[in-house]
């Protein structure tokens, strides 16, 4: 069976393009970020930022040859504008986030509704016409479920003439990953 995660990518994947740029808003460990470099390939452009040490994910990177098209920064999303050189602003392929914490890390160190909104805010500015934004958001952690629900509420209020907005849940798993993809329109 596919993870949300899989599925995620597999959508993703379908919008991008070799020589796209695109954006990994919660780093984590890496495996979005080199997903997105193999997408995007070596002609491709992939900006990265996790608040959590970029060490395991820096290695990864350089692990599969994709350090020289992978530019990532410790700092929280909330701040992604400052991440991306203004002259891509508005240009971006995809921009993904997995919301929660870092798996193998410290538990207490997770995404918080505010900032995590304000990210999405600045994301949407950074997105391309016709650009992809996944959210995934894990619940089974505390404040994960109220994170979850503010991105909802934020996401049911996006200019329906400009967002095309799904939300992928699986209905018989207690506390399963649920996704949020956004397609923008113009």
């Amino acid at each position: 069976m596919m993870q949300i995660t899989e599925l995620v990518q597999t959508i993703v994947r379908s919008r991008l393009r070799e020589g796209a740029i695109a954006l990994d808003a919660t780093v984590g460990n890496g495996m979005d970020t080199l997903f997105l470099a193999e997408c995007v390939g070596k002609t491709g452009m992939v900006f990265g930022c996790d608040i959590q040490p970029l060490e395991d994910a820096q290695q990864l990177i350089t692990n599969h040859n994709c350090a020289a098209h992978v530019h990532l920064r410790q700092m929280s999303h909330e701040d992604l504008r400052s991440l991306v050189p203004e002259k891509f602003h508005g240009h971006l392929a995809a921009v993904m986030f997995n919301l929660g914490y870092k798996p193998h890390a410290d538990k207490t160190l997770i995404t918080h509704t505010a900032s995590t909104l304000a990210a999405l805010e600045a994301a949407t500015a950074l997105l391309a016409p016709n650009g992809i934004m996944s959210v995934v958001c894990y619940t089974g952690h505390a404040g994960g479920s109220e994170e979850r629900d503010g991105v909802v509420t934020w996401a049911a209020q996006l200019e329906k003439s400009i967002w095309q907005i799904y939300h992928l849940q699986t209905l018989n798993q207690h506390h399963a990953p649920e996704a949020l993809m956004f397609y923008k329109r113009r």
